[in-house]
């Protein structure tokens, strides 16, 4: 699910909850609050998730760009001579 699928879920259940508590539904209200929870730790790991993803993608440049330009070729001799 994308995120914007997800803070749009959580919207409509934020509502849905403050309308359960408006109305003294409490036991409707309990459960959409518990649902809420459960999107926004949902939408948590998503956001973790791309973060940690650009992460890897930039280090994965960095180090391409390094071996390209032969940064590395000392380091490699080094463990190869071991």
């Amino acid at each position: 699910m994308s995120v914007k699928k997800l803070l749009r879920k959580l919207k409509k259940t934020y509502a849905k909850m403050l309308s359960a508590y408006a109305r003294r539904k409490l036991a409707k209200a309990y459960e959409l609050e518990d649902k809420a929870i459960l999107l926004e730790l949902e939408l948590k790991d998503r956001k973790l998730r791309d973060e940690i993803d650009e992460g890897l993608t930039a280090l994965d440049k960095l180090f391409k760009h390094d071996e390209k330009h032969g940064l590395y070729d000392d380091c490699l001799a080094d463990e190869k001579s071991k």
